[in-house]
Formats: structure tokens, C-alpha cells, sequence
């Protein structure tokens, strides 16, 4: 065989040569001994053998480094921790009872959300610190500052409103998407509050979710499906969980190229928390009526808020002009046009004082049926904030499981298992970091429409308590309990068979069981 170095005559001969270079190139060495000289590269065997000893060097180099990148989004690697982003110290330690690893994952899905993924960063990158409510001054009511305090308000000015949800589009939003939602931005944060908006019922599409499609017969839907809606041109579209998946993708990818929106609906940990971002985005990208299942349509959405009388008499927020023809008997709708959204309030808490162990707002809006025009603020305020809140669980699932392996390798693996159980979904009173009414649910949705009422119009909620007909407040409108929940027994809501009562709830597909969310 021919040796790679001439000046070795065979190949036991060559392999010995090696072997004494190799040892003592990795044999440590005594500075000064004279022996430094020995473990340069110019006595390997020539270049090409040079050459291949780099290669599978790098090579190795490369392998370790591709483990640690693809192990880092799992929070795991065999004996070693990985937390925060960097590799500790090997350990063989196991749970005695189970020999489990100290880096073994939990196997409930919601359990194991938010180690390694999805990471904050990539979901709030570019946009501003979410603002904290400030000094909110005397309480608004006898409920004290706690009332005020529950609501996450946001920018405290249109100027500041406008300006985040402007970054919000150009950040998050794919490419297509964004020259439309600026464009909306124009038409409703401006002063010339009536020009060129569109009507709430401009796209005339009823739009509902299931995950099987095992309700598509269901008496309920089908007062939706072929009832007042659909003889008044309604086009009724029932997604399956699949169905909403597909239409979110076409929606929130371009050219394969992921959207911060797009990273945030695929690393959502439960379908609850998907339905939800889908009412707002559907709403927000389609517009129409969303309304779950287990709803029943009462009259014509062509009644919907119907003679709503104007909030403060329009003082404060119509224009001179407008006031005198409504004053000279013009229909407020004929001034004004028709609205833009139209939401209903779900609870009025009045004077009760144990209000926040029910609902988590005193006055909150109804999120099982809403109504919207395209690329309307409100819509786009409400998946801001979606992503904000998931930012915020993501870190909170994070900085868990550091405390996991902080007591799994302390040995406590029954404390460690029982910080498990508190998962991403529990709300803050059971140790989670927000509870789905305000990661994705109605106090998200409250809080959006109450914002942009408070920044473009002046209202406080205290302005919607006591509501006992429809209220309009430049292009909203909001109907009172009886609107979209009559028959709950509460809020002096009234009977299905009341006038104002617009679409009836069954809460057939309540996703609390026992007091505990469960996650489908």
C-alpha cells in the first residue's frame, strides 16, 4: 500500500509515525522543555493529511454545536441541563423512585408549553414595551381602585394609539397585509371621524368554529345557517379546527416566510386559545358576525342596535353640524351612517363587591358574538394584545421550568412535580401567570374595545353601566345585557322573548368543567 508521506516506506511504518505525531500532539508539554517545536502542524504528514485533519476537526466541531442548536428548543440534551439559553454542568442524577432524568419533559402538551418554545422574543421583537396604566386618579365608582385597576388600558392617547398599532402591522403582519391595515388605521384613528368608514355589515358573512364539525346540524346553528341571516343575504361558513388552520396559514404566511402573528397561532398550547385568535383575526382580515355554536339567532342582524340612542347626547364628540340635523330630526344613522362594530355587555356587576371572584372585569363585553367590519382597530387591537399575552406566558412557562430543575436537582422530584401541575392556563389566584379569560377571551376583547373607546371618544366603562337599550358612541355601538345574553338571571337581563334580545347563548360549549379549563 503506498504510504501519503514518501519519506515513510510502508504502511506499519507510517501508522507508527502517525501515532507517535498524534500523541504528541495532544500530550500536554512543560513550557521551556524544548519540546513546543514538536506539536506544530508542520510535522503532520503533508497537506493533503493536513487538510483532511482540519476537515474532520470542523466537522466535529460543527456536529456538537448543530446538537446543542437543535436541543435548545426542547430544553434538553442526554445528562446535560439546558436552561436560559446556555448548557450547565453534566449530572447523572435520577428521581430514585421512577429513574427519571432531571431533564425529562412532562408529557402533558400544556404542561410542557413554553420550555424552549416559544420563545417571548420572537413574538414581541420590534414592538414597544406594553405601556402600565399609570395614575388612574379617585376611583370611577363605589367599587374602588381595584375596578379601575383590573382593565389593561393600553395607550393613554390617540396619538400614542395610533402610533402602536402602526408598528404592530409592520412588525408582525406579512407584507400583503400591511398596505390594507394602514389604509384602516387612516380611516378611523383620524379626526374627521365619519369619512369613508365602512359598515359593519359591508361584508355580509356569518362565521363559526368546531372542532369536528359535529354541530353543523345543530338546532342552534341552524338559526344561523338558514334562518333571519341567510334571507337577508348572509353567506353562513362553519370552520372546522383543520378548516381554521388552513385559512390562518393563507392568511398570516407569504412565500413560506413566517409572521410573528403566524409564530404566535402555532405555538398556542391549546385549541381554546386558537378559536378565540380566530373570531378576532377572522373579524379582523373578513369581517362580518362572529358567533359560537351554542348561540342561537333571535332576530335580523338588520335590528341589531337598531335606534340606539347617542351616548352624552353626542357632546364632546359630534361634530356642530351633525348635532343640529339630528336636533332638527334627522335620524342619527342617516347623519352618521351606519356603525362599525357592534358588541354587547355580558356583565354589569353594579354594587357587588365580590364581583372578581366571578368575572374578570366589572363590566365586561360579551366574546361569543360580535360584529365587525374589516380591518376595524378594535380587531387588530385585540391580536396585539394576544401576542402581548402570550409573550408574557411564554416567559412565565420559561422562568417554571427553571425552578423545576432547580428542585429536581436539589431532589425535591415531589415539589418539582407539583409546580408541574401548575400549568400555563391556570389563572393567577391557582399560580398560572394570566388564565385564559385574559390571555385570549373576554377580557381581552373588553379591554380592546374599551381602549379605543377611551382614546377616541373619552368614554369610561362606568359610561355602560345600566345600559337597558342600545348605546352609540361614534362608530360603535353597544347593546345591553339583553342584546346578546338574555335569560341569564343576572344584570336585569330580560327574556329571549324580550325586543332587545338579538341572539340567545345556551353555553352548551362552555370549556370549564368542574371549575378547571379543559383543553381540547
Amino acid at each position: 500500500m503506498a504510504s501519503p508521506d514518501p519519506s515513510i516506506s510502508d504502511y506499519s511504518s507510517w501508522t507508527q509515525a502517525w501515532t507517535t505525531r498524534w500523541s504528541a500532539l495532544c500530550s500536554p508539554t512543560t513550557p521551556g522543555s524544548g519540546d513546543e517545536k514538536q506539536h506544530t502542524w508542520i510535522h503532520l504528514p503533508r497537506v493533503r493529511t493536513r487538510r483532511a485533519f482540519i476537515q474532520v476537526l470542523v466537522g466535529c466541531t460543527l456536529l456538537v454545536g448543530a446538537a446543542f442548536y437543535l436541543v435548545s428548543d426542547t430544553g434538553r440534551i442526554e445528562g446535560w441541563r439546558v436552561g436560559g439559553g446556555a448548557a450547565m454542568a453534566p449530572t447523572a442524577a435520577t428521581d430514585p423512585s421512577r429513574g427519571r432524568k432531571i431533564t425529562d419533559l412532562p408529557s402533558d402538551p400544556v404542561q410542557r408549553w413554553g420550555i424552549g418554545s416559544p420563545q417571548s422574543k420572537y413574538l414581541v421583537h420590534g414592538l414597544r414595551e406594553w405601556p402600565d396604566n399609570g395614575a388612574l386618579g379617585e376611583p370611577s365608582s363605589e367599587l374602588g381602585e381595584i375596578a379601575d385597576a383590573v382593565f389593561t388600558y393600553g395607550a393613554r392617547t390617540l396619538a400614542e394609539y395610533r402610533a402602536q398599532l402602526r408598528e404592530f402591522v409592520d412588525v408582525s403582519f406579512p407584507k400583503r397585509a400591511r398596505a390594507v391595515l394602514q389604509a384602516s388605521l387612516d380611516r378611523y384613528l383620524w379626526e374627521q371621524r365619519n369619512a369613508s368608514r365602512v359598515s359593519w355589515d359591508h361584508e355580509k358573512r356569518v362565521w363559526q368554529t368546531d372542532k369536528d364539525g359535529e354541530t353543523k346540524g345543530s338546532e342552534e346553528v341552524m338559526t344561523w345557517a338558514s334562518g333571519w341571516a341567510t334571507r337577508e343575504g348572509w353567506e353562513w361558513k362553519l370552520y372546522r379546527d383543520q378548516d381554521a388552520r388552513d385559512w390562518e396559514e393563507s392568511q398570516l404566511k407569504e412565500h413560506g416566510i413566517t409572521s410573528h402573528v403566524h409564530y404566535m397561532w402555532s405555538h398556542l398550547p391549546t385549541g381554546i386559545l386558537r378559536s378565540d385568535m380566530f373570531r378576532y383575526l377572522v373579524l379582523l382580515l373578513r369581517g362580518g358576525i362572529y358567533s359560537d355554536t351554542d348561540t342561537s339567532l333571535l332576530k335580523p342582524p338588520s335590528m341589531w342596535g337598531r335606534d340606539a340612542r347617542l351616548w352624552n347626547d353626542g357632546e364632546g364628540w359630534l361634530a356642530h353640524h351633525e348635532r343640529e340635523r339630528i336636533a332638527a330630526g334627522e335620524k342619527a344613522v342617516d347623519v352618521l351612517g351606519q356603525p362599525s362594530v357592534i358588541v354587547g355587555i355580558e356583565a354589569d356587576v353594579g354594587d357587588r363587591h365580590d364581583w372578581h371572584d366571578w368575572w374578570p372585569r366589572p363590566l365586561q363585553l360579551v366574546q361569543w358574538t360580535m360584529a365587525s367590519a374589516p380591518y376595524h382597530p378594535i380587531c387588530l387591537a385585540a391580536v396585539m394584545r394576544m401576542v402581548h399575552q402570550t409573550a408574557k406566558a411564554a416567559d412565565w412557562a420559561a422562568a417554571r421550568w427553571d425552578k423545576v430543575l432547580a428542585l429536581r436537582e436539589s431532589g425535591a422530584w415531589e415539589a418539582a412535580d407539583k409546580l408541574l401541575e401548575t400549568h400555563v392556563l391556570k389563572n393567577p389566584k391557582d399560580g398560572g401567570p394570566i388564565g385564559i379569560m385574559n390571555w385570549s377571551g373576554p377580557g381581552v376583547w373588553t379591554d380592546a374595545v374599551l381602549n379605543y373607546l377611551r382614546v377616541r371618544y373619552g368614554v369610561r366603562w362606568v359610561d355602560l353601566r345600566g345600559l337597558t337599550e342600545p348605546l352609540r358612541i361614534g362608530d360603535v355601538v353597544v347593546l345591553p345585557v339583553t342584546g346578546f345574553s338574555p335569560g341569564v338571571g343576572n344584570f336585569g337581563s330580560q327574556l329571549p322573548t324580550d325586543p332587545q334580545a338579538m341572539v340567545e347563548h345556551h353555553f352548551r360549549g362552555s370549556w370549564k368543567e368542574n371549575g378547571m379549563e379543559k383543553y381540547r
